[in-house]
């Protein structure tokens, strides 16, 4: 971002951004201009015509309104699949000339969570402030944007935290006070054990 606002973001930048999401597979970085063109994507060599940025909505809010955000799911154009980023706008002379997004494909969230090791027979869900699948245990990306059960989502839309009783079995969820996504760890109710309870709040 520092380099960003000494000028237009350049080759500099983008070997930069490289650099950075090399070690973090899953991760994008992009930059757009108020126009919403993305002026630097790590999935595109530099140089390459690059579309709107995926979100336009929210990155156009944020030249309005400056200030970092997180977003629900939204397509990524040059990656073909839905992705949450964090955006930040880059400031020069008290006036907002960049956006700065660290994009999330749900697999990157995803190995976040499982190096915390799931119980046993849980199942771990990141959900947008939509109540849509981010990601899974379950491993099945075509579950990636389907919202959940009428139930889920009015539980999530209760409060931060909360315990869910669906039926087949136990949610217990917790929203993240950065963000809007929340982690939900359902265990069926034949092989939840107090031990098990303790773990899925801790790990929550």
């Amino acid at each position: 971002a520092v380099v960003i606002a000494l000028g237009l973001p350049g080759l500099a930048f983008q070997a930069q951004a490289q650099e950075v999401v090399r070690a973090r597979p899953g991760n994008l970085l992009v930059v757009c201009g108020p126009d919403l063109r993305q002026l630097v994507n790590t999935n595109r060599p530099f140089g390459s015509v690059l579309p709107l940025h995926g979100n336009p909505a929210r990155i156009r809010g944020l030249f309005d309104r400056p200030g970092p955000a997180t977003s629900n799911l939204y397509p990524g154009p040059t990656v073909g699949r839905l992705l949450t980023s964090v955006d930040v706008p880059v400031m020069r002379d008290g006036q907002v000339r960049y956006v700065l997004s660290m994009q999330y494909l749900g697999e990157r969230l995803g190995a976040i969570l499982e190096r915390q090791r799931m119980p046993r027979g849980a199942i771990a869900t990141i959900y947008d402030g939509d109540a849509r699948v981010i990601w899974s245990s379950r491993a099945q990306r075509s579950e990636v944007g389907q919202r959940g059960s009428n139930v889920l989502a009015a539980g999530l839309a209760l409060g931060p935290e909360g315990i869910i009783d669906d039926g087949a079995g136990v949610i217990v969820f917790s929203r993240s006070s950065a963000s809007d996504w929340s982690v939900a760890i359902a265990v069926q109710r034949s092989v939840l054990t107090a031990s098990l309870w303790r773990s899925l709040a801790l790990i929550v």
